[in-house]
């Protein structure tokens, strides 16, 4: 019996020790909707402890590790929306739910009626691959599309158009009176235009008709004549545009006046510039041109040059800083570029083959440079520096050297910024290497 009681007594004991152990917490939430902005309450629990950490999926790919959050949807729907806590008593636990969110859906359209035949071309906004369009065109016929063509007999039209996103959520109806003009009134005009970019502007009358006489004014000062006609202004800006047709027959006059926005391109500009050195004859090209910019050069020796395309041709070997400038009269910009061209006029070439693996680094170098070769035998040598026409700067080291691997440095700081010629002389065998110093 005392064997049974003390059984007892354990069993007691390990389940009241493995209660007090295991900790409890549950992740729970609730939610506010504004449009498509959601503001989310914690609510969750933990015994004991509390809860230090919240991982927040929103069910859109966004995320978050606030306790009461707030995130905008881009767009109405049901999301899934996933919480997981974190407590100081090591428990964790998830707690899934769904977001309904209508930000609502704003339509409106927009219509062209051509009067020559009353067909009438509709857009519709806003524009998404997961909104449903549906038209209702007045006359007891419908269509589904974001942008549609229907045609009329000459009339009034009460054009109604409802937009809504693929759940069925969010939905909206706008209307508008639709009036088309089958006939059009006698020399009745207007105009398109087409921006062909940098000021140069195509202008067409419609409709066209033979029998008519067009003059424009540009709304720059200028005037044309013509059906189709092609002005370039002088700058960016708004112009009032104006053309008068008249019928030659009936003297019927009509004018239409139009607003033309031209607006600034700031990458005009932009503009950097390629090189080539052939023996000192270094040509330079403009890396982007434009028909609209005008280019002068700089060639850092006293030259200047003019063209998208130019040369110049240099005395000296050495580093020369080139700039380009550009200047756009029409985008009223101007734009200098600027960079260091190493021209190297033939004197004493650079070694094609290594036979003592004479070597310079860094290269470019500044004020020092570390340089390195191998004797395959004991040598009598000279290890020196010239210039690009081989005349020689300084003797870096001389004597005779044993076999193997020397290093010596180069003390640069008396030398100008260019290109130098690194000589080894190992019993009557030269090796040159070219060398830059850039300060």
């Amino acid at each position: 019996m005392k064997k049974i009681y003390m059984l007892l007594l354990l069993a007691v004991t390990a389940a009241f020790s493995a209660s007090e152990s295991k900790a409890q917490c549950a992740a729970n939430f609730s939610y506010t909707a504004a449009g498509n902005t959601a503001t989310f309450t914690d609510l969750s629990t933990a015994s004991p402890g509390s809860v230090v950490t919240w991982g927040w999926n929103f069910g859109d790919g966004g995320f978050s590790g606030s306790q009461n959050p707030t995130h905008t949807y881009a767009s109405c729907g049901v999301y899934t929306v996933t919480l997981t806590i974190g407590t100081t008593a090591f428990c964790t636990n998830t707690y899934t739910g769904t977001v309904t969110v209508n930000g609502g859906i704003t339509p409106t359209f927009t219509y062209t009626v051509d009067t020559t035949n009353g067909n009438v071309s509709y857009q519709a906004s806003p524009l998404g691959l997961n909104l449903n369009y549906v038209w209702s065109f007045g006359d007891g016929t419908y269509d589904s599309a974001a942008f549609v063509n229907h045609t009329y007999p000459a009339g009034t039209y009460n054009v109604c158009l409802t937009v809504g996103d693929n759940t069925g959520i969010c939905s909206a109806t706008v209307c508008d009176t639709v009036t088309v003009t089958v006939t059009p009134p006698p020399c009745t005009t207007t105009f398109t235009w087409n921006d062909n970019g940098n000021g140069n502007i195509t202008f067409q009358a419609a409709p066209f008709n033979f029998g008519m006489t067009y003059n424009w004014n540009y709304g720059d000062g200028s005037n044309g004549t013509g059906g189709f006609s092609l002005h370039t202004y002088p700058t960016y800006g708004t112009y009032i545009v104006c053309l008068t047709a008249v019928d030659s027959g009936t003297m019927c006059t009509s004018t239409f006046c139009d607003t033309l926005v031209l607006t600034q391109d700031t990458a005009s500009c932009n503009v950097g510039f390629n090189n080539f050195d052939n023996n000192g004859q270094v040509g330079f090209i403009v890396n982007s041109t434009s028909t609209n910019n005008s280019y002068t050069w700089d060639f850092g020796d006293g030259n200047t040059g003019t063209g998208p395309a130019t040369s110049n041709t240099y005395m000296t070997s050495g580093t020369y800083y080139v700039c380009l400038t550009t200047n756009n009269a029409f985008d009223v910009c101007t734009a200098t570029f600027c960079d260091s061209v190493v021209v190297v006029i033939a004197g004493i070439e650079e070694s094609q083959q290594s036979s003592f693996n004479l070597s310079s680094a860094p290269n470019p170098a500044g004020n020092t440079a570390s340089i390195s070769y191998y004797l395959a035998t004991d040598a009598d040598i000279q290890l020196s520096v010239s210039d690009v026409l081989g005349k020689t700067i300084s003797v870096i080291e001389s004597g005779n050297k044993a076999r193997g691997k020397h290093s010596a440095s180069l003390d640069a700081e008396s030398l100008e910024s260019g290109i130098y010629l690194l000589q080894i002389s190992v019993n009557g065998r030269t090796e040159t290497k070219k060398i830059v110093i850039a300060k």
